[in-house]
């Protein structure tokens, strides 16, 4: 019998590595002002994007950074740092890039080259004179967590002839990649300079609410539920933060039309999975809900959630799809179209644009159209 189970156990091990593809990835340049004693690491879905796990810490020789990565997962994204996610790996403007995508269904070797360093490389502010910094670490009690907060204010808030006019609000997620290219992850969503434009135009008023993603803390944030593969779970914990703590501070310090009727909530990707989620779960609080390229998929008990649904008030969707992001998207959009329309007090709005693809200058190109649709 002991035979048996030692042969057994050899047999299991064989299985289970040769599950694993295993993948050499070679760093055969990095940027010049990159430190002689600098540790580079290679953080992704692998690690549960662990910025500084030292399991995945590239082995340096003469300048040329090499590790084998050891994978069940078909695919692996990924991105190269100094170990923090100030120092995560940029394009040669110094613009964050979007995750590395290698398929791992072959014993290989990659070779790459890191262009730039999140923070050795000036990038100059974009945002407009009414945009601000409300604070630089905001507490978020649900999640004992701090958090950089933005707000844009319309061009006449600060007009004394408007000092008792009050603005709707929309909340918005990822503030990085809303109105300052410095901040942002390859390329702003020019919100600022829209609602300006618009303002110049139409007179259309609105405040903006930015809340930083948390880097690391992103997929935890943006997903109510957790996902066996991708982690995350604490999105409940972060709407409550908006709803129970934020919100409540921007309607006593600022000139808000409070109520349900004028208040929003947008985002993209897991920003749109998250928006979706709040704008149901908090229906007496959200009327407008804007979900760009929602990452349903991360989460498929939204389907179930969107069925059990009793909407109390009437509320605004606005979905945004492009076709050239990922092969389901449209079918999962179309999908929950067809759940929401069985419901009473549901206005959706589904724009399919063939040519978008899953970045911010999709979004920010569509922004505009979605802001009026849902006020209109």
């Amino acid at each position: 019998m002991k035979k048996i189970s030692i042969i057994l156990l050899i047999f299991n091990i064989f299985i289970t590595t040769s599950c694993m593809a295993q993948t050499t990835i070679t760093v055969k340049k990095v940027p010049s002002e990159t430190p002689e004693s600098a540790k580079i690491y290679v953080t992704g879905n692998f690690n549960k994007w662990n910025i500084a796990d030292e399991n995945y810490l590239l082995t340096e020789n003469s300048g040329i950074y090499s590790i084998t990565l050891n994978s069940k997962l078909d695919t692996i994204q990924f991105k190269f740092s100094q170990g923090t996610w100030e120092s995560i790996e940029t394009d040669e403007k110094g613009f964050e890039i979007k995750n590395r995508i290698l398929k791992t269904s072959k014993t290989e070797e990659v070779e790459f080259e890191i262009m730039g360093w999140k923070n050795s490389t000036e990038v100059a502010s974009t945002c407009a004179e009414n945009v601000y910094i409300l604070e630089d670490s905001f507490y978020m009690p649900q999640l004992d967590r701090y958090r950089r907060i933005w707000i844009y204010l319309p061009p006449d808030y600060e007009n004394p002839e408007n000092s008792e006019k009050h603005y709707p609000v929309i909340y918005m997620h990822d503030g990085q990649n809303l109105f300052d290219a410095a901040t942002s992850f390859s390329g702003e969503w020019n919100v600022d300079e829209t609602l300006n434009s618009l303002y110049d135009s139409t007179g259309f008023s609105i405040i903006v609410v930015g809340i930083d993603n948390g880097s690391q803390e992103r997929i935890n944030e943006l997903t109510p539920w957790h996902n066996e593969e991708y982690g995350g779970g604490e999105g409940q914990k972060y709407s409550e933060f908006i709803v129970h703590t934020l919100k409540p501070f921007i309607d006593l310090n600022y000139r808000t039309l409070s109520d349900r009727e004028n208040t929003g909530i947008m985002g993209s990707s897991l920003g749109g999975l998250i928006s979706f989620y709040m704008g149901l779960k908090y229906n007496d609080v959200f009327a407008k809900i804007g979900a760009f390229s929602p990452s349903f998929w991360i989460n498929t008990e939204i389907y179930d959630f969107a069925r059990e649904f009793k909407p109390e008030y009437k509320f605004d969707l606005y979905i945004l799809a492009g076709g050239k992001e990922s092969a389901n998207l449209y079918s999962e959009v179309s999908e929950m179209e067809k759940i929401l329309n069985k419901k009473r007090k549901t206005n959706v709005n589904v724009k399919k644009v063939a040519n978008g693809k899953h970045n911010e200058e999709f979004w920010s190109k569509q922004f505009k159209n979605a802001i009026l649709k849902l006020w209109e």
